[in-house]
């Protein structure tokens, strides 16, 4: 232990043992963090090396640092390439939802279409927008374990109501309770909506 500990204490951020080899990362020269202790800085890196290696995160999330450092540039196609979900979120916390669609949409922005409350009493909304001659259906929800906010995708992209698009993102099943991203169906009953979401 006290030789594990002096380790740490000789300036070691991080580091891989292997066999042979041990790769080690002195300490960055500049980290910032929000109020959760993540990585996050809203303008510039987040953590910085002596050497000039920068990295820039979103509240954890890694990003580009074109959505960091200068916003204002990003256009249809940086939208276009991100295809994971979180690194979407954090484009949309960054720029804004209706700047965001803007963008994606060539300027047309988005119609809201239907909204409501779930039953923890977060927004829901149904919206549509404008992309390369189709509308395109996108669902705003909230998580209730994180409180963050996510565009959902319903896939038949026929959708009414909130309520609809959410059943749709699980195949269109009528759940009876919904825990996350797992539903559970009551064949005995159907329910327009899950009765209890968590």
């Amino acid at each position: 232990f006290k030789e594990l500990r002096s380790l740490l204490k000789s300036g070691i951020y991080d580091m891989i043992t292997l066999k042979d080899v041990c790769l080690v990362a002195e300490l960055p020269t500049h980290i910032s963090r929000d109020d959760q202790g993540r990585l996050h800085h809203e303008d510039k890196e987040a953590i910085s090396w002596e050497d000039g290696y920068k990295l820039w995160r979103w509240k954890g999330t890694s990003v580009p640092q074109k959505l960091i450092e200068t916003p204002e540039t990003i256009n249809k196609e940086d939208l276009k390439e991100n295809e994971n979900a979180e690194v979407r979120r954090c484009f949309i916390e960054k720029l804004g939802v209706s700047k965001y669609f803007e963008i994606l949409s060539d300027g047309h922005g988005l119609n809201l279409l239907d909204e409501d409350k779930d039953h923890q009493g977060n927004p829901m909304k149904l919206m549509s927008f404008r992309f390369e001659r189709e509308e395109i259906q996108v669902l705003e929800v909230t998580c209730p374990s994180t409180d963050r906010v996510y565009n959902l995708y319903p896939p038949s992209q026929k959708c009414s109501n909130v309520w609809d698009a959410k059943a749709d993102t699980f195949g269109g099943e009528k759940l009876t309770y919904r825990h996350g991203d797992v539903g559970l169906v009551n064949k005995e009953e159907t329910h327009e909506r899950p009765l209890i979401e968590t």
